[in-house]
């Protein structure tokens, strides 16, 4: 059930399990832990039943070298959090793109891909294409995409949310303090809106806050009951935060542009869901020794005024809860010759079509080099206005990321000449100082990891292989942050992944 902590009476409560964060990943693993009936699952969400802004409700950041724009673009309070605005993409890793002990953990997590379709509705299937244009060294692989009715956790779980009898999900719920004793959290002091403030008990503790978030919390707890600065730097916590770089590498003109869609643009499967296509480096390609893992793809501008924008506002209003105004639908009628032929693109060729004034962009998407001096950092000085300490986001992109960027745009343009794409399409390469004057600024992709990543030997890391912090008995971390590098796949499915995992474990324990 659905509580309000503004509303709440009683001070103190008891629970099996207590999970921080009531986004993406902690209505997730919370329905799973209570229809397995492991016992009583309490959910603790800051925002409320609509989803607003990270600025507006998280700690201050601050940011002494280049602004990070993923920590307000890309972090969201209230149920449902992050999948109330996000696109949805579910694509899981190539093992590949990872060594030693952590691909052994991905090719393990991906056992999971099957459950994760049937939650979100998804077509089963594999994720690599043979209808499609291919590249020398890449292989084509399809992220699906849930139809809008099922990207929103809050409103796709809402039945279970509102009648399981073991899952109690509180609003207005700002964790302040965790308390620990022997290696173990016995209790989190949370306040609600109205400064009121509350204790909840637990065996177990679960923080899926989102991985800036996450990490802050973890920071705070380290920083508490380490027991010595030693092990707190053994951690690494907050070290090694990265995320994807997306840059745009080329313009397209087609030559064919009813082939062209056929064979890249976006396609509809059963049930409304979507899929579209993306180039990978092959498994057992040469050119993953000097190329770090990337993919690439071709989009086309979205906010450009027409009838698609239109729609896309429109599902986007839906999925985060509302209800359009009238005069989107009013809109609609002008764009109506337009509607026609996407119909019949949508239910006879399955492919969306491309707007009539679409700029078609070839985009790279590679992974950002782990790098220590990237950190998220507790700021020592608390902000007068905000109880809440402020953190500091110390990130850039490094030389590193400059030259495996060019090696990978170098890559690509050779391999494009080889393809049969040259068929079908014109592409007008951007040259090297066009595509680094974006690079700088990360893309707006927001996949950020690193900063409470894995360790698979007890030290250097954050949390064991099981998520378990490795500092804590009885506290787990669900988050893109536990993840070592980035690869080249949107991470979402794989946190969503290691969640259900976890869940598992525990039931097992």
């Amino acid at each position: 059930m659905i509580r309000d902590l503004d509303q709440e009476t009683h001070t103190l409560h008891a629970a099996n399990f207590v999970i921080i964060g009531g986004g993406t990943i902690g209505l997730l693993i919370a329905q799973k832990i209570a229809k397995l009936e492991l016992g009583k699952v309490v959910v603790l969400e800051l925002g409320g039943e609509k989803v607003s802004s990270a600025a507006e409700s998280l700690p201050k950041v601050l940011f002494p070298k280049e602004q990070y724009a993923g920590a307000a673009d890309g972090r969201f309070v209230g149920l449902g959090g992050t999948s109330a605005r996000w696109g949805g993409a579910m694509i899981p890793f190539l093992p590949e793109d990872f060594q030693s002990e952590f691909r052994d953990l991905v090719i393990e997590t991906n056992q999971y891909v099957s459950e994760i379709e049937g939650i979100f509705s998804l077509p089963q299937g594999p994720y690599e294409v043979q209808d499609s244009i291919t590249f020398p060294s890449y292989v084509t692989r399809l992220a699906k995409w849930p139809k809008f009715s099922k990207r929103n956790l809050a409103q796709l779980l809402e039945g279970d949310m509102k009648s399981l009898p073991n899952l109690f999900i509180y609003k207005n719920a700002k964790v302040k303090k965790f308390n620990g004793k022997n290696s173990k959290i016995i209790s989190v002091e949370v306040e609600n809106s109205k400064v009121h403030n509350y204790l909840f008990e637990s065996e177990k503790f679960i923080i899926a806050a989102g991985a800036i978030e996450s990490t802050r919390m973890l920071l705070e707890i380290e920083e508490e009951y380490s027991e010595s600065e030693n092990s707190r730097s053994k951690s690494m916590t907050g070290s090694f935060f990265s995320d994807h770089l997306s840059v745009k590498i080329a313009n397209l003109s087609p030559i064919d542009k009813t082939k062209l869609n056929m064979l890249l643009g976006y396609r509809f499967a059963s049930g409304g869901s979507m899929s579209n296509i993306r180039f990978e480096l092959e498994p057992d390609s040469s050119a993953r020794k000097f190329l770090p893992p990337h993919f690439i793809h071709i989009s086309f501008n979205t906010n450009l005024p027409g009838a698609f924008g239109t729609l896309r506002e429109i599902f986007r209003i839906l999925q985060e809860g509302g209800f359009p105004p009238a005069g989107h639908f009013l809109k609609l009628l002008s764009y109506f010759p337009w509607i026609l032929r996407a119909l019949f693109w949508r239910f006879f060729r399955r492919r969306l079509l491309y707007p009539d004034n679409a700029e078609i962009e070839m985009h790279l998407v590679i992974q950002q080099e782990p790098d220590a001096g990237n950190q998220v950092l507790l700021y020592k000085k608390s902000d007068a206005n905000d109880e809440n300490r402020a953190i500091q986001i110390s990130w850039e992109v490094t030389q590193r990321d400059i030259t495996n960027t060019l090696r990978v745009f170098k890559h690509f343009k050779a391999v494009w000449h080889e393809s049969e794409c040259i068929n079908y399409v014109d592409a007008i390469f951007l040259d090297d100082e066009e595509v680094l004057s974006t690079l700088s600024k990360g893309g707006g992709i927001y996949h950020p990891s690193g900063s409470t990543r894995i360790s698979f030997n007890g030290h250097e890391g954050s949390v064991d292989s099981n998520l378990k912090v490795n500092a804590m008995d009885n506290l787990y971390l669900v988050s893109t942050s536990v993840l070592n590098s980035g690869g080249a796949a949107n991470p979402t499915m794989t946190e969503m992944m290691l969640g259900l995992r976890l869940v598992d474990y525990l039931g097992k324990e």
